[in-house]
């Protein structure tokens, strides 16, 4: 039997207001009652369709991680660096780098660190989950890439270096343990502590 237009209509109106309301304020601060809110859907009504916040905030953000979200097809920001992705037209390989850790430790800290650890575990026992947790190790691995093309762009590493051995090392260096601070410290990333990461990793890269 078809969909019924209304509740489909309904459900892609809840999953644009939750994916606004994730991105916006953060898992933690996410409600139900802001989600019910911006999207003009009742709570009794959404209750029908999930079962939990946690349910409705992880369908809007796979829809979107997936690039199927609805509407205007808006896609996830970019996990690094949320208003904007690295640009070597701006400013220097080094300052990319640094510019990224910061922003990366402020979505891990503020915004979705708490959706993609929920994400990484489900994805260890359900392949279904692996292509959303792709959004993730992907788009990091594409951005660390471009600084380290900027890097050789400017002269600063040679063109000989294999970047997908720099990105590993940048994810060892700069990514792990901010993503390891979040979840087992007892404080997660500072801005002066990714900056710090940030610093360590560049000079990795000079060290080639």
């Amino acid at each position: 039997m078809p969909a019924d237009p209304r509740i489909t209509r309904t459900r892609e109106r809840v999953m644009r207001a939750a994916y606004e309301v994730l991105t916006e304020v953060g898992f933690e601060r996410a409600t139900i009652d802001l989600v019910s809110e911006r999207s003009g859907v009742a709570r009794s009504t959404l209750y029908r369709h999930w079962d939990s916040r946690e349910s409705i905030l992880r369908d809007a953000f796979a829809m979107a991680a997936l690039g199927h979200a609805p509407g205007d097809g808006a896609a996830l920001p970019n996990p690094g660096a949320p208003d904007e992705q690295p640009s070597p037209d701006r400013t220097s390989a080094q300052e990319m780098l640094e510019r990224y850790a910061v922003t990366f430790a402020h979505g891990v800290r503020e915004l979705w660190g708490r959706m993609a650890v929920t994400m990484a575990v489900a994805a260890l026992d359900d392949a279904a989950e692996r292509p959303v947790l792709s959004v993730f190790t992907d788009g990091t691995r594409r951005d660390l890439a471009l600084i380290a093309e900027a890097a050789k762009t400017e002269g600063v590493l040679a063109n000989s270096v294999n970047i997908e051995e720099v990105v590993s090392d940048l994810l060892d260096l700069v990514v792990a343990p901010i993503f390891y601070r979040y979840q087992f410290a007892d404080h997660p990333a500072t801005t002066e502590y990714a900056h710090m990461l940030a610093v360590r990793g560049w000079a990795s890269l000079m060290a080639r």
